[in-house]
């Protein structure tokens, strides 16, 4: 485990990686809403808040050396949460003027990175009790939209994924019906059940 600061060399933490929880955890900090997760010494809280934005591409490279082509980036665009005037006050009392900009950067496909942007609706990011129609709708969103992407990138083919496509179409459906909450929690398992993925 690293840390890399600006203007500053890599400085090496440990070599034992904390556990997945404390991973997630520490991905969920938000100064001033969410403690930060101690660590070795270290406090983690949300990559996205760090100076490599809010969908941060750069720490690939440059601690794994990836070219940008050989990224896929998952972004989710910025949340309308971060219009709140409270959450904006919070942001700079908590980080007493020293954190960088509360709207992130995004990464740009001009250097060949491969952005995904699924379209996600309906909660925030600090929606901390999501009923189980928005958790499905996300993931169903999430995974058209990445079907979609690799298949215009050309790392997805449909003939030989056909599975994968029929599923994104079948998703599609899902998401586009007037079906009730209820009915389309009990419409999304069925499908997956079905296909051996629930």
């Amino acid at each position: 485990m690293c840390r890399y600061e600006r203007e500053r060399a890599e400085q090496h933490i440990s070599d034992r990686l904390p556990s997945v929880g404390m991973a997630v955890c520490a991905s969920c900090a938000i100064p001033g809403i969410l403690d930060a997760v101690e660590y070795r010494g270290e406090f983690l809280y949300d990559g996205a808040l760090s100076g490599d934005g809010q969908c941060p591409v750069e720490p690939a490279q440059r601690h794994f050396g990836a070219r940008p082509d050989q990224i896929v980036a998952i972004d989710v665009g910025e949340d309308e949460i971060k219009k709140s005037r409270l959450l904006r006050l919070l942001w700079a009392l908590s980080c007493g003027g020293r954190c960088d900009n509360i709207d992130g950067d995004h990464p740009d496909e001009s250097k060949g990175t491969i952005v995904v942007k699924p379209i996600v609706t309906g909660f925030h990011a600090l929606a901390f009790t999501l009923a189980r129609h928005h958790k499905w709708r996300a993931i169903l969103s999430g995974y058209r939209a990445f079907v979609a992407r690799l298949e215009e990138a050309g790392l997805l083919d449909e003939k030989e994924h056909q599975a994968t496509f029929e599923l994104s179409e079948l998703f599609g459906g899902l998401l586009a019906s007037k079906l009730s909450k209820a009915d389309f929690v009990r419409a999304m398992e069925l499908v997956l059940s079905q296909h051996g993925l629930f």
